[in-house]
């Protein structure tokens, strides 16, 4: 019994994909329009509409894989001041390193806990490290743990 739990654990964690997705409204209409079209292929028969069809879920393949290609061999290190006062804004910089060798990363957003306003890089170019600031408020003294950066 405990073999085949463990068995059943390890391939969620096998299928579990790296990130999670979440719709925008304005992907949520589209996936919905592609959904009902994809319907609509089925009972008229069409050839022009699932050539359409098949388009806009390439479209679809192709916009996932190139987000996913931004988040891939990139190192993000937090740099953060000695220390700070409570209930004071803290200056925070996440040192952005691209590995890929070729590709671009743009459009990087870096939320965590505690985070004002998020950070922001415009784009980090392929071998190259660029800074990206926010500033992190922390209302109790004490020592305070950072623990994930979601980007």
């Amino acid at each position: 019994m405990t073999t085949l739990r463990e068995f059943l654990r390890k391939l969620r964690v096998w299928f579990r994909p790296p990130r999670r997705l979440r719709f925008t409204r304005a992907g949520g209409l589209l996936t919905g329009a592609i959904v009902a079209l994809g319907f609509a292929t089925l009972n008229t028969g069409n050839n022009l509409l699932y050539l359409v069809l098949g388009g806009l879920l390439g479209l679809i393949m192709l916009s996932g894989w190139l987000s996913e290609q931004v988040l891939r061999r990139i190192v993000i290190r937090r740099r953060l001041p000695r220390a700070g006062v409570a209930s004071q804004p803290i200056r925070i910089a996440y040192e952005v390193t691209n590995l890929k060798r070729r590709f671009p990363s743009v459009a990087l957003e870096f939320i965590e806990a505690g985070l004002t306003t998020p950070a922001f890089l415009a784009i980090a170019a392929p071998g190259k490290t660029a800074v990206a600031r926010s500033e992190l408020r922390i209302e109790q003294r004490g020592v305070h743990r950072l623990d994930e950066i979601t980007a």
